[in-house]
């Protein structure tokens, strides 16, 4: 018997609560402050309070009630006066805030960035949105002063619906990342306040039938639209350049280039086995209907690995599984507390990690070595970096010629070295500024 809708709302806030703990555990206290308070400060638009200007801006979250904790740190760090009265006029314009990416995951550290998606259930007027951007805009501003870099998106219900992914035209690349971005938030996603996502409460063997089984539960009244946003089902595209949407992911994570190989990994299997692999949220949707928790508590990045494992494992490529691992290692190793003597969950995980590898103590020490530090680190580092985007570039160009023959834009040509060359510089980027 499929559990009830009520036993999926416990599941789905528990796993929440368990993401806001470890999105706060795994940020500094500057982070922690703007985390909590950014709820508060859409909510309300007051001259005291930052991201404000002067006009009618969208405010108001819909069922959101400030916690004490919110409170306290409004009162005692913001507008320390207690007899400014903050009165919200009108029915609220934001439907939930969520953030989204590596937040409450494994990879999130210290210095990692907060994706934040300000979802609404109707589409605001021109001068509205171009109003609540400004806000957010100040809001960014205000987060940066306390070291947090933010990024905000705003997002109508209707985003991702209404698309064709099976057009051959101009705008297929498109569609492919808007696919990929709304799998992503669906499996990573952390609710901050106001509305549930519906999605992951519908069954999974509805996903096909998504939008008349929805229709269906608020015609019998089984959930109330009121308490719900959504964003609809996760449509599969086929024909499409994956060689090119991985060659972006690359250029887009200079940075970062070890969170571009994990994603990119990714596509590769969604790409190998298009029409019967399924999106990796709907592993996340499966866990949380059957009340399971794999993946240490479904971390998102742990799912990922999980996801990786299985598919390196079942084409007998051991190597390139024993390079993925020390690449996922570095970007998630916290290097403020080692995984062998420090505390705390994350800690924990990647002992367990550690031991399900087989690594010893002697190769802890050589991928946990510095770069500045040794001569052999940085071709490990680089070697290993290269040699996975390469691979993983190979095997898109050939599935697109493939299988993708009909899409305009062919993934002619192997990836230029210019690329391969920021990429190096990244990963180097990336280790030390972690030290």
């Amino acid at each position: 018997m499929p559990p009830s809708i009520e036993t999926l709302k416990k599941r789905l806030e528990a796993i929440n609560q368990l993401r806001v703990v470890r999105t706060l555990a795994a940020g500094s206290p500057t982070f922690q402050h703007v985390y909590q308070l950014l709820p508060l400060l859409l909510h309300y638009h007051h001259p005291q309070l930052p991201g404000y200007l002067t006009g009618e801006v969208p405010q108001g979250i819909c069922l959101f009630q400030a916690s004490l904790q919110q409170q306290w740190l409004l009162h005692h760090s913001v507008i320390p006066s207690h007899r400014i009265q903050l009165i919200r006029q009108g029915p609220p314009a934001i439907a939930a805030l969520y953030s989204m990416g590596s937040t409450a995951s494994l990879g999130q550290t210290t210095t990692s960035d907060l994706d934040l998606w300000i979802c609404l259930q109707a589409a605001l007027p021109f001068s509205a949105r171009n109003a609540l951007q400004q806000k957010c805009q100040l809001l960014s501003e205000w987060a940066q002063q306390h070291g947090v870099i933010t990024s905000f998106f705003i997002i109508d219900e209707q985003r991702f619906r209404d698309q064709r992914p099976f057009a051959s035209n101009p705008l297929v690349q498109q569609v492919l990342h808007d696919q990929l971005l709304l799998e992503e938030f669906y499996r990573t996603q952390v609710r901050l306040a106001g509305k549930r996502l519906i999605w992951p409460i519908i069954p999974l063997e509805q996903e096909p039938h998504y939008e008349h089984y929805l229709a269906w539960l608020y015609q019998q009244g089984i959930v109330d639209r009121a308490h719900w946003f959504d964003l609809g089902g996760l449509k599969r595209p086929v024909a499409f350049n994956y060689c090119m949407a991985a060659r972006q992911q690359l250029e887009n994570n200079l940075q970062a280039p070890y969170k571009a190989i994990l994603k990119n990994l990714l596509l590769e299997i969604y790409a190998m086995e298009p029409s019967h692999s399924p999106w990796l949220a709907l592993d996340f949707k499966q866990q949380l209907q059957q009340g399971r928790r794999n993946s240490f508590g479904l971390d998102p990045y742990c799912m990922v690995l999980d996801r990786i494992t299985h598919y390196l494992t079942s084409r007998g490529d051991s190597h390139r599984l024993e390079r993925v691992r020390r690449c996922f290692y570095r970007k998630v190793r916290d290097h403020t507390s080692h995984p062998i003597t420090g505390s705390g969950w994350r800690q924990a995980v990647l002992r367990q990690l550690i031991d399900e590898w087989g690594w010893d103590i002697t190769q802890i020490k050589r991928v946990d070595s510095n770069p500045d530090e040794q001569r052999s680190a940085p071709a490990l580092y680089q070697d290993d970096l290269l040699q996975e985007i390469r691979e993983n570039d190979h095997y898109l160009r050939h599935l697109t010629q493939l299988k993708y023959h009909n899409v305009p834009e062919a993934a002619d040509g192997t990836i230029s070295d210019g690329l391969l060359g920021q990429m190096a510089r990244g990963c180097h980027l990336e280790i030390s500024a972690t030290r």
